[in-house]
C-alpha cells in the first residue's frame, strides 16, 4: 500500500514539473520583452568618452601586471642554493630534535634508576639502624673500614 501511494505521488510531481517550467520560460520572455520597449537613459558623449578613456588605461595596467619578469640567473641560483641550505638545516633541525628527544627519555631512564637505588639505599641503612647494636653488625662494619682504608 505504501509502495503504491509513493509511486502515485510520484506520478503527481513528475506531471506537474514540466508545467512549472513552461510557465517559468513564458514568464522569463514576457519581462525580457517589456525590458526591451523601456527607454534607456541619455548618457552624454563627454561621460561616455571618459568612461572609455578609463577602461584604456585599466587595459594597460591589466596587461603591464600581467607581463611576467624574467629573473636573472644569478638571482636564481642564489635562489635554488638558499632553498637547498633551508632544507638543509630542516633536516639537522629534525636530527637534532631526534636527539634530543633520546637524551630526554634516557634522562628519564637514569633518574628512575637513581630514586629506585635511593629507595634500596633507605631501606638498608633503615635496616642497619636496627641492627647497629648487634656486634655481627660492629665487626662487618670494623671490616668495611678497614678494606676501605
Amino acid at each position: 500500500m505504501a509502495l503504491l501511494m509513493g509511486i502515485t505521488t510520484m506520478i503527481r510531481i513528475m506531471s506537474k514539473i514540466p508545467r512549472k517550467l513552461t510557465e517559468a520560460a513564458f514568464y522569463d520572455c514576457s519581462v525580457q520583452c517589456e525590458s526591451a520597449k523601456m527607454v534607456p537613459p541619455g548618457v552624454s558623449m563627454q561621460y561616455h568618452m571618459a568612461l572609455i578613456k578609463r577602461v584604456a588605461e585599466l587595459e594597460e595596467k591589466v596587461t603591464v601586471l600581467s607581463v611576467k619578469p624574467s629573473m636573472p640567473k644569478e638571482k636564481e641560483e642564489l635562489l635554488n642554493a638558499t632553498l637547498n641550505r633551508v632544507q638543509s638545516l630542516e633536516q639537522e633541525l629534525a636530527a637534532s630534535k631526534k636527539a634530543l628527544d633520546e637524551a630526554f627519555t634516557r634522562h628519564d631512564e637514569l633518574q628512575a634508576s637513581i630514586e629506585k637505588k635511593m629507595k634500596k639505599k633507605k631501606k638498608f641503612v633503615s635496616h642497619l639502624n636496627s641492627d647497629a647494636a648487634s656486634p655481627r653488625f660492629l665487626c662487618s662494619l670494623t671490616k668495611f673500614k678497614n678494606l676501605v682504608a
